[in-house]
């Protein structure tokens, strides 16, 4: 199998958002205490910290559900991991995902990692012949797919029913909820768990202002995986402002008024137009007749 080999490398300088409008990483902020995240990464480091500390929990879940046979078969954990990387599908982007996934240490210290970018290396397994023929891989490896499109989905399916994997990581996919997916393959698609999600976002406000956002989610330290809520953050404040927290993850539209709702009641202009108000309701109290009112 022509896989890349992952090895042990150190976490990279700051990276791009891909896939997100950006707000990017802020510098120089630790992981927070306690059995999971207390919040969105500030930092590069701290987001694959958290993003390796969450799979480590969907593995083990998932252990703990299905016994000692949930890794045989092709019956390992499958799940989604959505963070910032390089946009573009180069060597550097396979080194960034060489160092979140710190050669496997969510799983266990060296366990082999096969890496495969979307495009060409999905879609040319998509041929059967070529599947059929290809070396199994290494015992005990886990599948990653980077950046899988919808386009994808057919060979990434076939991929992961056709070898014993541990389990399976896709990374950044795109286009998984379209309209377009083939039905077939929807099924396929949400056998993948959304372990760990942080979505950096800009939102344009009042007078040309400029707030940073993130949708964040991480299952690490939770029971039961499935439970864990979706949150949006104000990241301006330092720590993190959370502003909406819901079971479902929401949608682009859900998102953007959630954040300019808040945007607006943190304007300065919106403040004073509320402090008016109030003085105005105040001194109409103290008109003849009106007391009490």
């Amino acid at each position: 199998m022509a896989g890349r080999g992952a090895g042990a490398r150190g976490a990279r300088g700051r990276a791009g958002a891909g896939g997100s409008g950006g707000g990017g990483f802020a510098r120089g902020r630790g992981a927070g205490a306690g059995g999971g995240p207390a919040g969105p990464p500030r930092t590069q480091e701290e987001a694959y910290s958290q993003a390796r500390a969450a799979l480590g929990s969907a593995f083990e879940a998932k252990k703990r559900r299905g016994g000692k046979k949930s890794t045989r078969a092709g019956k390992g954990p499958r799940v989604r991991v959505e963070i910032p990387l390089p946009p573009e599908v180069s060597e550097k982007a396979a080194d960034e995902v060489v160092a979140l996934l710190d050669e496997g240490s969510f799983v266990g210290r060296g366990t082999p990692l096969d890496v495969r970018f979307a495009s060409p290396e999905l879609a040319a397994l998509a041929e059967c012949p070529t599947l059929s023929s290809a070396a199994p891989p290494p015992a005990g490896a886990v599948l990653v797919a980077i950046g899988p499109t919808a386009a994808d989905l057919t060979a990434l399916n076939a991929l992961v029913q056709r070898f014993d994997w541990a389990g399976a990581i896709v990374v950044n996919p795109e286009g998984w909820e379209a309209r377009s997916v083939d039905q077939s393959l929807i099924p396929f698609t949400r056998t993948f768990e959304i372990a760990y999600s942080f979505l950096p976002l800009s939102i344009q406000g009042l007078l040309g202002s400029t707030s940073n956002g993130a949708v964040f989610r991480s299952v690490e330290g939770a029971k039961t995986p499935a439970a864990v809520p979706w949150r949006i953050y104000l990241m301006d404040e330092d720590p993190p402002k959370q502003i909406a927290e819901t079971t479902k993850r929401p949608g682009d539209a859900e998102i953007e008024t959630t954040l300019y709702n808040s945007m607006a009641q943190e304007s300065p202009i919106n403040q004073g137009i509320r402090a008016v108000r109030t003085a105005g309701e105040g001194l109409m109290n103290l008109l003849p007749g009106r007391e009490g009112k």
